[in-house]
């Protein structure tokens, strides 16, 4: 599987904290609001990449995409034209989603909806602001089936639990991930982390015997991995960094994470151009030797390269701690199903339908 994220604005109508584009956002160099390559260079992209003969998803993102109504229209309807094969991915906050054209969400495979009650709105109360997206998530529920993943972001401002269960009843998956971003007390974050995880483990295994139609990917995905499957490539990052991600930015450039554009030297490439992920890999293969002794290796993968990269040592050394506990409790958890519920459980997730959601995604808990 191949993964395009396309940034088509740096602009947006939040201003969370966690955001890799705030820094940039006062860079008047930057040209924040323009995207500086066309749909003609993302089709020749995709020609391309359709000779890797593997699936490829194109995700529109930002900033907010949204805020471009008229460029999501016309590009994702052209690469459907060409491209029927590949699957479309929105990655949103959903306050504008009611101004797109209807036409838009026929060529969209899945909505990645970026919800986090942190940061003050930018415009409107709290409850406005929830009851907007909510509206608009029931809104296409009524124009077209979609599945809706919700994704959340853990920093040590954000109400996680609170916001997982304020969308979750509106979601067909729940996932998160940790900012990398050096934290001011990332041990006391971390804590939280722990605590907030291990609710939302306890709520989850207590409903494995019941049906529901609700996600929490990266539980499903610590189920497949910890049960002797071969799934997933113990030499592959979860998010697929150096394998299969492509990140477009403003202006063309392309880098392996959508995190990495601060750094010049990251870049791999242009969409004019073409590019190269072997240098990025072979960084990913160095990160994983370095965690050889871990009892998480197989389990975590790295978690997340970047911040192997780019975090202080301190931070990295409480991610990691933190990953190790959590996966020590989910198979203390486990320990304790019938295997009769497990065999029924590991047959659901690896359904094509849920499954794929686990490669679209950052699924480590």
């Amino acid at each position: 599987m191949l993964e395009v994220f396309l940034n088509v604005t740096g602009g947006c109508n939040l201003n969370c904290r966690y955001c890799y584009e705030k820094d940039r956002m006062t860079e008047k160099q930057h040209p924040l609001s323009v995207c500086n390559y066309t749909i003609n260079d993302v089709l020749k992209l995709l020609e391309k990449l359709s000779e890797y003969k593997d699936s490829i998803y194109v995700y529109f993102y930002g900033g907010e995409p949204t805020l471009k109504p008229k460029l999501l229209d016309e590009w994702s309807s052209k690469i459907k034209e060409k491209y029927p094969g590949v699957y479309q991915v929105l990655h949103t906050n959903g306050l504008l989603l009611d101004t797109l054209p209807k036409s838009f969400f026929d060529n969209i495979e899945v909505i990645l909806l970026s919800v986090n009650m942190e940061s003050k709105i930018a415009y409107g109360s709290r409850d406005f602001y929830v009851a907007t997206v909510r509206k608009n998530i029931e809104w296409i529920r009524n124009i077209i089936e979609i599945p809706v993943i919700l994704r959340l972001t853990y920093t040590s401002d954000s109400h996680f639990l609170e916001t997982c269960f304020l969308f979750e009843d509106i979601s067909d998956a729940i996932y998160w991930q940790i900012n990398s971003i050096q934290d001011n007390d990332i041990e006391q974050t971390m804590l939280n982390y722990y605590t907030d995880i291990s609710m939302l483990m306890n709520k989850w295994f207590s409903q494995l015997q019941k049906p529901t139609n609700l996600q929490y990917i990266p539980f499903d995905y610590a189920f497949l991995v910890t049960s002797n499957t071969s799934e997933f490539k113990e030499d592959t990052a979860p998010c697929g960094f150096g394998r299969s991600i492509l990140f477009v930015d403003l202006d063309g450039a392309i880098y392996a994470c959508p995190e990495m554009v601060h750094y010049a030297e990251e870049k791999i490439g242009h969409i004019k151009t073409g590019f190269d992920l072997k240098p990025t890999n072979d960084m990913f293969i160095e990160i994983l030797e370095e965690c050889s002794n871990c009892i998480a290796k197989t389990y975590c993968r790295t978690r997340c390269p970047n911040m192997h990269l780019k975090s202080s040592i301190d931070t990295q050394k409480h991610i990691c701690t933190v990953t190790r506990n959590i996966l020590e409790d989910f198979l203390r958890y486990k320990e304790k199903l019938d295997d009769s519920v497990k065999k029924r459980y590991l047959s659901r997730i690896r359904a094509p339908q849920i499954r794929r959601f686990m490669g679209t995604v950052e699924c480590v808990p």
